[in-house]
This record gives C-alpha cells, structure tokens and sequence, in this order.
C-alpha cells in the first residue's frame, strides 16, 4: 500500500493561491444616486 504524503514548505508556497472571497473584499458598497436625482427632476420639472 501507498501513502501520499505531501511535502509543505513554508517558504515555498507555489501551491497556494491568492483568491479573495467576495465576501472579504476591500471594496465597499457604495449606493447610487442617480436614481434618486431622476426622482427629483422629475418632480420638480
């Protein structure tokens, strides 16, 4: 029987990947606002 056993170097990490979550990311959520400037021209005009 074969056992695989894999070998991690800590300063080696190229199976590693950089993926952000799109939970983590650094963006922020920003509302827009155009809607609400057509709801007042609308208006007023």
């Amino acid at each position: 029987m074969y056992y695989f056993i894999p070998f991690l170097e800590s300063m080696n990490q190229s199976w590693q990947v950089d993926i952000v979550p799109w939970y983590q990311t650094t963006h922020r959520l920003e509302f827009d606002d155009v809607l609400h400037q057509i709801r007042i021209f609308k208006r007023e005009g």
